[in-house]
């Protein structure tokens, strides 16, 4: 008897590891409602529906209201890139709680052609540097077409332009969050 009672005591105590652990809950939470949150932003996006679906979607998600809210922010946030087209993010970052989106839209323009400008001037100074560079070991003149992307120079002023990009957007991002999390936040 002391045999079976051995393994029915081995038994629960898998069982009770097997729990879930209320983090463990919460994050598979989360993940269900970042992953429904993608499938709205997709039909959004691509007008499949009418255009009340995040309204609509909030209304029927109850409890799970605030986490839903915050997905679909972290998704329509995320999508924001320079140059792409974005007007339907923007409507669903509205209907999210971003009631001005003038300025957002206008610091991403800034932040688009910043980019394009820093580019240009990046290149002409690695064009300026390579050329330098080639003279200085014997090789000019007319027929010498410079090829900066293949530089080292290049890649490193890439990076560094990149990184500034990046840093902005997400500070753009962020400032996008926040605006609609206190919109949401507020007493209405």
């Amino acid at each position: 008897m002391t045999e079976v009672k051995s393994t029915l005591e081995i038994a629960l105590e898998k069982a009770k590891a097997m729990e879930i652990s209320p983090e463990d809950r919460r994050r598979f939470k989360q993940e269900e409602m970042l992953s429904r949150a993608k499938v709205i932003f997709r039909d959004y996006i691509n007008h499949l529906h009418r255009p009340d679906t995040i309204r609509q979607a909030l209304k029927e998600s109850h409890e799970d209201v605030p986490l839903l809210r915050k997905c679909l922010t972290e998704v329509f946030v995320g999508a924001l890139e320079p140059g792409q087209p974005s007007d339907r993010i923007w409507e669903g970052l509205g209907e999210l709680g971003l009631s001005d989106t003038g300025p957002f839209e206008e610091a991403l323009t800034r932040i688009t052609e910043n980019h394009v400008k820093s580019l240009q001037k990046a290149a002409e100074r690695v064009l300026d540097q390579v050329v330098h560079a080639l003279t200085e070991i014997g090789i000019s003149g007319t027929a010498v077409d410079v090829n900066i992307e293949a530089s080292a120079f290049w890649r490193n002023s890439l990076r560094k332009l990149n990184e500034r990009r990046c840093a902005e957007l997400d500070k753009l991002r962020q400032d996008i969050t926040r605006a609609i999390e206190r919109r949401s936040n507020s007493p209405r």
